[in-house]
């Protein structure tokens, strides 16, 4: 492991600049979870990099993953990009997550459900995991949007197909001219609708995708949202 020392956290990117390699460390699920993702998003990003499509391709011979309990590390290799981050590359992300979407057509290993997602989050809103951060009226109204939202998009989705599962522009890597699109963090790689994945753009990217559904696609974009909520309660004590 090149003599890196971990510091366990829920995700960790650590640059070994003699290398150009990125370890990213895992931790903040169960280790035979965190594996499983882990192995799926190698496989995942292998088969999109050898089919030409945009994707960071995880490094040849070794990128694990590798269980140092309670860490599951990948490597890949470095990019001297940047991640996407305003509504001006919302172009090329619709662009690009169409290539993504396209390449994966043809993908036959098992991906799970887009629901799992949901439903990590309905267990966190629902269980004990906020304690007395939220508020009971908070709470209530994160409840009932939850579930209205979620009877919305199940009650009306389309065909499901192999997504990228986060297409959010902070996991698209862009040269200093704002292309050159690189996708990451395909761990959750899943099953579902494109519009689940397309909710994840910036709504003036949605035009971009005529086929899809916009109302769906709207309907994904708030219950993304609430999730988003969820999680940031959840981890609130992680940063600032």
């Amino acid at each position: 492991m090149l003599g890196l020392k971990i510091v366990p956290m829920s995700s960790l990117r650590l640059l070994i600049a003699s290398h150009k390699i990125v370890a990213r460390a895992q931790s903040g699920e169960p280790i035979a979870k965190a594996s499983e993702r882990a192995d799926r998003e190698i496989v995942v990003t292998r088969y999109l990099a050898d089919r030409g499509a945009p994707t960071l391709a995880p490094i040849p011979d070794f990128a694990g993953p590798y269980v140092r309990a309670p860490t599951v590390v990948t490597f890949w290799p470095y990019a001297d990009q940047h991640r996407a981050a305003s509504e001006a590359d919302a172009s090329v992300a619709a662009t690009s997550l169409t290539t993504v979407h396209q390449a994966l057509r043809d993908f036959v290993g098992k991906l799970p459900p887009y629901t799992e997602t949901l439903d990590r989050c309905w267990d966190t809103l629902s269980g004990d995991y906020l304690g007395s951060s939220l508020p009971a009226t908070d709470k209530h109204l994160l409840e009932t949007q939850f579930r209205r939202l979620r009877r919305l998009v199940e009650a009306t989705d389309g065909r499901w197909v192999a997504l990228h599962g986060d297409s959010h522009l902070g996991n698209l890597l862009l040269d200093k001219d704002g292309r050159n699109p690189l996708w990451m963090d395909f761990e959750d790689t899943c099953l579902g609708p494109r519009e689940y994945d397309i909710a994840n753009l910036p709504a003036e990217a949605w035009p971009m995708f005529p086929d899809a559904d916009p109302q769906l696609v709207a309907a994904y974009a708030l219950l993304k949202s609430v999730c988003v909520v969820v999680w940031c309660l959840a981890d609130s004590g992680r940063s600032p």
